[in-house]
């Protein structure tokens, strides 16, 4: 599915700073991406000690200062090519963004890393798109998905205050959250979504709706443990109770949270609809949507909440401008 693609034109090779367009996007500098990488912000200002030794793969350090100094080594340049192929992808979405522009950060910028920052995995961190590891093999067309989910994440930081109109649209309602502390001590932060404060409200024997979690095994990174940074991914629907807009989660027998798997949470797909399996965050189902929206898709199980986020951003941008 993946195939090497390589710019051999002239023009495009020395085409290293980008095209002008509604915002500013900019290749980060080594310095830039580090003050945004190693920043205190509401990312890395939430990382457990069991987290910390995940993305360190270490069973005994789970320091915040290697941490750091990992996301310090991480830092690179763009080659010309990389940034090349980027242009040409800014030039070819010049009016989508247009569209856009009303909601986004003034600048953005593009970070260039090694893969061994959050496992390899492309995300964002304040106004900037990270791409980890060497992204040259991927097929345009999946660049193109990966470019627009990651920039509904800084758009969506971008307007923060609006998050919970825009995860209406998929049924979730605003609560004050905090797990219990031996879940809580098991988190896994997702920098793109690092806060967990929105419920669907559904009819359950027990509690009010369920809250979508990330969490650790128990015991954090295992050098024996295979797969990989994905393979510490533990995802469920925590049952809660909602009173005065704060949400408790409902204890079993045992004395833990007791966790729904989504199949199994009577309403909860029907609610947010089918269009994508990446459910773990309001934020994550909603960035798929955006980009279904933004790349056209089409044949989809709930084409309905694509115009709904298609028309919500519409009118907010038109209102902006």
């Amino acid at each position: 599915m993946r195939h090497n693609q390589t710019l051999t034109s002239l023009a495009a090779i020395m085409s290293i700073s980008t095209p002008v367009l509604a915002a500013d996007f900019e290749f980060a500098t080594r310095d830039e991406a580090v003050s945004i990488l190693t920043a205190q912000d509401e990312v890395l200002s939430r990382f457990g000690a069991l987290e910390i030794g995940v993305r360190l793969q270490s069973e005994t350090d789970q320091s915040m200062d290697s941490l750091i100094a990992r996301f310090t080594a991480a830092a690179m340049e763009y080659t010309d090519e990389e940034k090349a192929r980027i242009n040409a992808l800014l030039e070819a979405e010049a009016g989508n963004l247009a569209l856009l522009e009303p909601l986004l950060p003034e600048t953005i910028y593009f970070i260039r890393t090694d893969a061994s920052i959050d496992g390899g995995f492309p995300h964002t961190r304040a106004n900037a798109i990270v791409y980890p590891g060497d992204m040259s093999d991927m097929a345009d067309d999946q660049f193109r998905v990966i470019f627009y989910h990651e920039l509904y994440h800084v758009l969506s930081r971008h307007n923060a205050g609006q998050r919970d109109e825009a995860y209406a649209l998929l049924g979730y309602e605003p609560c004050a959250f905090e797990p219990p502390a031996n879940l809580y001590a098991r988190r896994l932060t997702n920098p793109d979504a690092p806060v967990s404060e929105h419920y669907i409200p559904l009819l359950l024997e027990a509690g009010d709706g369920v809250l979508p979690y990330l969490y650790l095994p128990e015991g954090g990174y295992l050098a024996s443990r295979e797969g990989g940074f994905g393979s510490y991914f533990g995802f469920g629907l925590i049952t809660v109770d909602v009173t005065d807009g704060r949400c408790d989660a409902v204890m079993d027998d045992a004395g833990d949270a007791l966790i729904l798997d989504p199949g199994t949470a009577p309403g909860f797909l029907d609610a947010i609809g089918r269009n994508t399996g990446y459910i773990i965050h309001p934020e994550e189902t909603m960035a798929d949507n955006f980009v279904l929206w933004m790349t056209g898709g089409t044949d989809m199980p709930n084409p309905e909440i694509v115009e709904r986020v298609r028309d919500w951003h519409t009118a907010r941008a038109d209102a902006l401008r």
